[in-house]
Order: structure tokens, then sequence, then C-alpha cells
């Protein structure tokens, strides 16, 4: 239970990182923050579902490390996510041009 309130406050947390990345592009915040929110809770999820089918649901002690292992890899694959979301508006942003590059013309 301990883990699944530290994976809460981690998936809101990276919700609002996600709200920033909404903010500094002029995007829904709302959207983006259940973006980042529901990845993060999904990827645990999806991954301590599948943890489960290959052992057949046992429970043993190395349940507590694949838990510990999936909050983990939820971070990592958020901010993987985080860093192709930023690119990716980045080089939408770019293509449009600034004030100074309209008056060189």
């Amino acid at each position: 239970m301990i883990n699944f309130l530290i994976q809460i406050i981690i998936a809101v947390f990276i919700g609002w990182s996600y709200v920033y990345l909404a903010k500094k592009f002029k995007k829904n915040k709302i959207i983006y923050f259940c973006i980042g929110f529901f990845i993060c809770l999904i990827f645990r999820i999806g991954y301590l579902f599948f943890y489960g089918v290959i052992t057949d649901y046992k429970v043993d002690q190395d349940l507590n490390h694949h838990k510990n292992l999936s909050i983990v890899l939820s971070i990592i694959v958020a901010y993987v996510l985080f860093r192709l979301l930023r690119s990716a508006l980045q080089d939408n942003n770019s293509e449009t041009p600034n004030i100074n590059e309209i008056g060189k013309e």
C-alpha cells in the first residue's frame, strides 16, 4: 500500500511537470497533466501485470523487488516521453518565424 501511495505522489509530480510543458508551449494543461499522470500509473500497473503473468501470480520476495523496480521504470518512461514530447513541441514551435526573422527579410 505504501508503494502505491508513493507512486501516486510521483505520478502527480510528473503530471505537474507535463503541465509546465503545456504552459511553455501554450497547450491544454489538463490534457498534459493527464498524459503524464496516466503514463506513469499505466506503465507501473502494466509492468506488474506482465510480471504476474510470467510468474503465474506467485507472491514471494521477488514481488517486493519488482514493485520497487516498477516505480523506477515508470519514472524513467515518463521522463523519456517528456523529453520526446518537449523536443517535438520545440520543433513545431521553431517552424513559425519570430519577429526578428520577419524583419530580416
